[in-house]
């Protein structure tokens, strides 16, 4: 290893390779855009003996965060949603904020949304993007995951529309892998919005091409109080929208129930918010092996009832987390989404919410060969964070969690981001 050249260092007084694996006096080496060992600072300070150091003291490392569930195209509308307790009403209004933009208005929001996940030290995403033409901010950025293509059509008609364009996309030779640092994935939006026929297409589709596929569901009451009778404010809302279909017979389900029904509970499957499963929707989504994805801070903001991430992951449950869109938060930072859930779960333990932030993240987004933790072949992606007291190798996960901590330093494939 002493004849690597262009070897670099980061040296703390803690470095967390995983939650597992807490090093004190600890170091990252990197090579380019890849991590070349991590661990004791004296045994990689003999092993890179030409590499430059850079020693954060009072500080410690941890791995890069993952988003699990974001909509990093709606950056612009930080601030411009406001929420009256009418969730209908209020995916109206984006909507028809979103519909006014340009097309350099939707790429300037996808790149501002880019440059602020990673500057807060996200190293991967589960994103969601509507104009498919903006999705090349991403060429050469500096953070991977999974970007998904929102679909949506309840009206057969636009459905079918909706899947001649997937195919247009996924069909073409190379399409998957023309970004380089991102999968490109699926997202059939929600079942208010989305009929069981372009449900079953998408997942078909990503059996085809090994994607990953990622929808809202059991976000609201009146998502189950639809499925159940037809009414409520989700029939309003297609009915304004002109694509309400009279024919259709609701399936009296719960939203997961629903999903189970249509054989569209899947392991390749991101469940986003799930904020009101019944208990026997737990035992399906357990068994079904699906990753959830909670978005702790979009939950505070829409006042939803407390979320039941504790049980799921006591039923074995992978639970993620996101931040969801600025359109319902004020940060795309995840440091303040693990933060939350501390204050809104003290009995799970600090590990727990760390992985939730981490490594479940990565592995809901099957990008554990790059992210989630810190070991030898992954990207070099990492926080340097201020804790604002010595940092403790035994309590080092707890005081990130603290109001307190600050993330004071970004390297992101390598790169020095701040």
């Amino acid at each position: 290893m002493a004849g690597l050249d262009g070897v670099r260092l980061a040296s703390a007084d803690v470095v967390v390779a995983s939650s597992g694996n807490v090093i004190a006096d600890g170091t990252v080496a990197w090579q380019g855009q890849t991590i070349a060992a991590v661990g004791p600072r004296d045994k990689l300070r003999d092993a890179f003996p030409k590499a430059s150091e850079t020693v954060h003291s009072g500080c410690a490392i941890f791995p890069s965060f993952v988003n699990a569930h974001t909509h990093v195209c709606l950056s612009f509308l930080e601030g411009k949603a406001p929420y009256d307790g009418d969730f209908a009403a209020w995916l109206q209004r984006v909507l028809q904020a979103y519909l006014e933009w340009t097309e350099e208005d939707h790429a300037n929001s996808l790149s501002s949304g880019l440059r602020q996940s990673i500057e807060a030290g996200t190293g991967a995403v589960g994103d969601i993007v509507n104009d498919w033409s903006a999705r090349t901010a991403y060429r050469g950025a500096a953070i991977g995951g999974t970007l998904f293509l929102q679909v949506t059509g309840f009206n057969p008609v636009v459905a079918d529309v909706w899947l001649h364009n997937l195919h247009q996309v996924f069909d073409v030779p190379g399409a998957r892998d023309e970004l380089g640092n991102v999968r490109l994935g699926i997202s059939p939006h929600a079942p208010y919005t989305t009929n069981a026929d372009l449900y079953r297409a998408c997942f078909r589709l990503a059996e085809e091409h090994d994607l990953l596929v990622t929808t809202h569901l059991a976000e609201t009451l009146e998502e189950e109080q639809f499925l159940r009778t037809g009414t409520g404010i989700y029939r309003r809302m297609l009915r304004e929208r002109g694509t309400w279909v009279a024919k259709w017979k609701p399936p009296n389900a719960t939203p997961v129930e629903y999903m189970e029904q249509e054989g569209l509970l899947s392991d390749r499957g991101l469940y986003a918010h799930v904020n009101y499963p019944h208990d026997a929707d737990l035992e399906l989504l357990a068994k079904r092996g699906v990753s959830v994805v909670y978005c702790p801070k979009s939950h505070a903001f829409f006042r939803h009832k407390p979320h039941r991430m504790d049980e799921m992951i006591e039923r074995g449950i992978r639970v993620a987390l996101g931040t969801d869109g600025l359109s319902s938060n004020d940060s795309l930072a995840m440091l303040d989404e693990v933060k939350l859930v501390r204050r809104r779960f003290p009995r799970l333990s600090a590990e727990t919410i760390f992985d939730a932030g981490t490594i479940r993240g990565a592995e809901a987004l099957r990008s554990t060969d790059d992210y989630g933790t810190l070991e030898p072949g992954r990207k070099a992606s990492f926080i340097i964070a201020d804790l604002k007291q010595p940092p403790d190798p035994a309590r080092v996960l707890e005081q990130l969690l603290a109001p307190e901590s600050r993330v004071t330093g970004v390297v992101a494939w390598g790169r020095t981001i701040r």
